[in-house]
């Protein structure tokens, strides 16, 4: 799985095939010891690490690893996380570099980096293809107050975050138990007297949000 970011140009529609080059140092905290072989590639950064002698700030920001990388030529970036976790959303925050990040980038798992790692090693190289999906795809993140398994008559809360376009964007969700109803508002927690969208079928509900719409 894979998160493009909130920053820099959109992921291309027509798919983009370089070599992955793993960055050196590979948080990008510093300067590159391969820029060289980092030019007209894909570059692989590392999220991280929490240490501020190793990467004081405000090189940990992502915009920022990300702007190293296209100094050097690199055509576009893929940020691994540096723990085991959900994928995180990688939006610009005040102060970072932004606004001059002109190549895609993208956020994978730590599962998926230490994989192109493990390729990076055995193979010596790997050609890669990035291109925007289909449609869009939503992240969905865990909020409060609720967390967890929402047991009978709760609440379980997410921010759902999805990148600009026109398409529909479809939210299903299956009960393990229950007849759970689906709820979405937009600048506030929904309830079931106070939302935008809702499906309220009994069993699995799934709701489409029109491209279209005008709460949008």
């Amino acid at each position: 799985a894979a998160y493009p970011a909130d920053f820099g140009p959109s992921l291309p529609r027509t798919p983009l095939f370089k070599t992955i080059v793993y960055a050196q140092p590979g948080h990008a905290c510093a300067p590159l010891v391969n820029a060289e072989a980092l030019r007209g590639n894909i570059a692989l950064i590392d999220r991280g690490p929490r240490d501020d002698e190793v990467c004081p700030m405000p090189n940990p920001y992502f915009a920022n690893k990300v702007a190293r990388v296209q100094a050097a030529g690199a055509v576009a970036a893929v940020v691994a996380n540096d723990r085991e976790g959900d994928l995180v959303f990688m939006g610009a925050v005040s102060g970072d570099q932004a606004s001059q990040v002109a190549i895609p980038s993208l956020f994978v798992s730590k599962e998926t980096g230490d994989k192109l790692k493990k390729y990076l090693r055995d193979a010596g190289g790997v050609l890669a293809q990035i291109a925007a999906p289909a449609g869009r795809v939503p992240l969905l993140v865990a909020g409060s107050p609720q967390h967890g398994i929402a047991s009978h008559s709760q609440w379980r809360f997410y921010e759902l975050i999805t990148p600009a376009g026109s398409d529909d964007i479809a939210i299903t969700v299956a009960p393990d138990f229950g007849n759970p109803d689906l709820f979405v508002s937009i600048g506030s927690y929904p309830d079931s007297l106070h939302y935008t969208w809702s499906a309220e079928a009994s069993g699995a509900d799934t709701l489409t949000i029109s491209g279209d719409d005008s709460n949008l």
